[in-house]
């Protein structure tokens, strides 16, 4: 082959070669599947039952027509949260995967071992806060919270929480600083769990919000000590208009519970932007807040730099707490 047929064999080349690049990079390339392409689930930190796990599976009943797409909530118990927090965790960030956010995510990180502060979780909404109350089984001795302290001096009274390190939990060592009670420590699986315990007698008082006791005082089973609030709520109110708050009681006492949920941090604001918008027009359905209402919960509503703002003076709040009663 002669010199020059080499060289318009190499340019030929060469111009094959081009060609079939530009071909394949002009290619149509398939587009990413648009957010959500298929089911979203929620993980629920605790057993099935109880008020973050009822509240998640109303939200995600009624946001489901707003997303396109089905909601499944499922409970991973145990561990006071770790379990279901380390789920959530060890998944993409993508957004198929929410968690029920609470307290616990400013908990364990200061409480627990675990691979997460409370920032690197997203907040999507908040849509429920409520005060803690302090109740007894209705059969009880103690019919006001200084019997209580009273009989707490002489042998520490059993208080159930729904799981170690749940906000209830730390609302007892908290109630035990602020007033002198004394309390020992027994630990259920959920909300539900904990109230049936109460009923069962396994244990002389719990700590949770009034949905958890809710049906429970309505029928008689439960009687309310004490709420741990600013104000009585209506919700208290409908099954309890004794009550008072520890504050009218003269103990510095409030302590609040929240609930909402999150995706983990580095989720695509895109895709997070979704997720929040169908869930905030779930929550403002007047079907979905009658579910809440239904439940013996209240629809409180908080979102965007409001919610982060929120969530960062709970951590302060509580993290100084936390090293006072560790």
């Amino acid at each position: 082959m002669s010199a020059s047929t080499r060289r318009r064999a190499m340019i030929l080349a060469g111009v094959l070669v081009f060609a079939c690049s530009v071909f394949v990079m002009g290619e149509p390339q398939p587009e990413a599947a648009a957010f959500p392409s298929k089911p979203v689930e929620i993980v629920v930190s605790f057993g099935a039952g109880g008020s973050n796990d009822v509240l998640a599976r109303i939200a995600a009943k009624y946001a489901e027509k707003y997303l396109g797409q089905e909601i499944i909530a499922r409970n991973y118990p145990g561990g006071g949260q770790v379990t279901g927090q380390l789920e959530a965790w060890n998944r993409p960030a993508d957004g198929y995967s929410l968690l029920t956010i609470n307290p616990g995510i400013i908990q364990n990180p200061i409480l627990k071992d675990v691979p997460f502060e409370y920032d690197d979780w997203e907040p999507i909404v908040l849509y429920n806060l409520d005060p803690e109350v302090f109740a007894v089984n209705a059969k009880s001795p103690y019919k006001n919270f200084e019997d209580v302290i009273e009989a707490s001096k002489k042998k520490p009274l059993k208080l159930i929480t729904p799981g170690a390190g749940t906000n209830p939990h730390v609302c007892g060592m908290y109630v035990e600083q602020q007033t002198g009670a004394r309390f020992e420590y027994v630990h259920a699986q959920s909300g539900a769990d904990e109230t049936m315990m109460l009923i069962g007698g396994h244990g002389d008082a719990l700590i949770n919000t009034i949905g958890a006791v809710y049906t429970a005082v309505q029928e008689g089973d439960v009687r309310l000590l004490g709420v741990m609030g600013e104000d009585i709520t209506e919700t208290i109110e409908e099954v309890d208009t004794s009550v008072k708050t520890f504050y009218d009681m003269g103990y510095d006492v409030g302590y609040w519970a929240w609930r909402g949920l999150g995706v983990k941090k580095g989720t695509p604001k895109e895709v997070v932007d979704i997720l929040h918008d169908a869930f905030k027009k779930a929550v403002f359905d007047p079907e979905c807040a009658k579910g809440f209402e239904e439940a013996g919960f209240s629809v409180v509503f908080k979102d965007g730099e409001d919610l982060k703002e929120f969530i960062e003076y709970q951590q302060g709040y509580m993290s100084e707490l936390l090293r006072k009663v560790q």
